[in-house]
């Protein structure tokens, strides 16, 4: 198990859009795997800033894992050093993306329409469990934010 920070983590929090905008971009966070993933292995995406709203978030992996009946399995989630708001999978209950390439669409409901109240929270990928057979490529978090403006409600 490892805790690894993608390159984005370095930079500025994410924040949303401001202005007279109809649609939040999407943030995609590509990350080719340098290493196999690892039961227990820890992504750090990205921080967000206080106030920003998310408005839909996904999982696109490659095929991770080669093995005729593969293991891999991801959870993504918010977490803020106390509280954890589930996105993709659980850690009880994961997705399966990455077992073939695809996309795993937020599923959980504590995260979508949730407004950061500190500058704490931070969006994390985690290998519940690693691949039977190791397979190179890449997992792609993917985060639609937009700033929340005092005023207009969840």
């Amino acid at each position: 198990m490892a805790t690894f920070d993608l390159s984005y983590f370095k930079e500025a929090p994410l924040k949303g859009v401001m202005g007279d905008v109809s649609i939040a971009p999407i943030h995609e966070f590509t990350a080719a795997l340098a290493n196999y993933p690892n039961t227990g292995d820890i992504y750090r995406v990205c921080t967000l800033a206080e106030g920003v709203k998310i408005i839909n978030a996904a999982l696109a992996a490659d095929d991770l894992d080669g093995h005729a009946t593969p293991t891999v399995t991801w959870h993504m989630y918010l977490y803020d050093g106390t509280t954890t708001l589930n996105i993709v999978g659980t850690a009880g209950v994961p997705s399966t993306v990455g077992q073939s390439t695809g996309v795993a669409y937020a599923d959980q409901g504590d995260a979508i329409g949730f407004v950061t109240d500190s500058p704490d929270w931070i969006l994390y990928v985690k290998c519940i469990a690693g691949p039977a057979t190791d397979a190179a490529g890449s997992i792609t978090p993917m985060l639609t934010v937009s700033p929340h403006l005092s005023g207009q409600g969840a």
